[in-house]
């Protein structure tokens, strides 16, 4: 029996999707059983939450193994500590019920936000570690802190891995991740303007795939980032042009203004609700145009990612079919 937390999410459904396809057994914890994109799926459903231990030491009843997938991501800096409940305490109940449990290995997916960069080059890379305060927003320093939690776990009783993906990007995106949250306005024409720089991307199919790999080949204590590419967001539009027939935004704003433009979406957010595409947490992280190291992830796991022209071109097919009622 294997479990997987955060089953609901993007990187969730991508792992569960492939599992059951491997003919693993699983179990989802999911906040609400009736949560989209497990019809046909065999698989057993169970209500767990990252605020609740007891349900957690129930939910891993019987596991062999578990991917902890389940993780807050919020670019609003004011809700870090929303942030940490969910993604450092909520880590350390996990680790807990799989003790409990006797469960053999944690397969634990981050963020590479979570790590240290050269500030040269611009690169992350394992040999970086885990730092909570130096990254570079509220998100990567509540993964940061979970992250040592899983390191801190690995011992006799428990093997743990950490995999750390760069932004991910595929199918499987129900609620709306920030960078599918872009994708989708900019085939609104709802974008009037972008910024230079740019970031790293995988697919939640390829991710899958990695997870997979390391909770059986992965010595114990492991720890792999995960990247397709690096990507230009000029080149992103481009793409997005081309694969979607709307015209890129050509306003082109310089950083410091697009700081500006993010704090007066985040403003409006407070006010009136919704999900802002915009974000000062966002704007940094384009304008940082960090990239990511997968070198020891291929030499150890023989890891070969899809196209980023593929990913991108396949996970605005599922938006259309799945999101043509908003």
């Amino acid at each position: 029996m294997v479990v997987v937390t955060g089953a609901e999410t993007q990187i969730g459904q991508a792992l569960v999707h492939a599992l059951v396809a491997a003919d693993y057994k699983v179990r989802v914890v999911l906040s609400s059983l009736h949560k989209a994109g497990f019809d046909g799926l065999s698989v057993e459903r169970v209500v767990g939450s990252m605020s609740q231990p007891k349900s957690l030491i129930i939910a891993f009843v019987d596991a062999e193994m578990v991917f902890h997938c389940d993780g807050h991501l919020d670019l609003m800096p004011y809700r870090f500590p929303r942030m940490y409940s969910h993604n450092v305490k909520g880590t350390e109940y996990v680790i807990h019920a799989c003790r409990i449990n006797r469960v053999k290995r944690l397969i634990y997916v981050s963020s590479y936000l979570a790590f240290g960069h050269d500030q040269k080059t611009r690169l992350i890379a394992e040999q970086q570690g885990f730092r909570p305060f130096r990254a570079i927003n509220p998100y990567g320093r509540s993964k940061a802190l979970a992250s040592q939690k899983v390191q801190a776990a690995n011992g006799m009783s428990l093997e743990t891995v950490i995999i750390a993906p760069s932004a991910v990007i595929g199918p499987y995106d129900y609620d709306f991740t920030p960078l599918g949250l872009l994708m989708w306005d900019f085939s609104r024409s709802r974008l009037p303007a972008y910024s230079r720089g740019g970031f790293d991307l995988v697919d939640s199919r390829d991710l899958a795939d990695v997870c997979m790999r390391a909770a059986v080949k992965a010595p114990a204590g492991s720890i792999y980032l995960v990247s397709s590419g690096h990507t230009s967001m000029e080149r992103f539009m481009r793409n997005l042009q081309a694969i979607t027939g709307q015209r890129r935004p050509w306003i082109h704003l310089p950083h410091w203004m697009m700081l500006l433009v993010a704090f007066a979406y985040e403003i409006k957010h407070r006010i009136y609700g919704g999900q802002p595409v915009y974000t000062w947490a966002g704007a940094r992280f384009v304008r940082y145009n960090l990239r990511v190291s997968s070198q020891k992830l291929r030499d150890e796991l023989g890891f070969e990612p899809r196209p980023i022209k593929q990913s991108i071109a396949e996970a605005w097919a599922w938006y259309k079919d799945h999101h043509h009622h908003i």
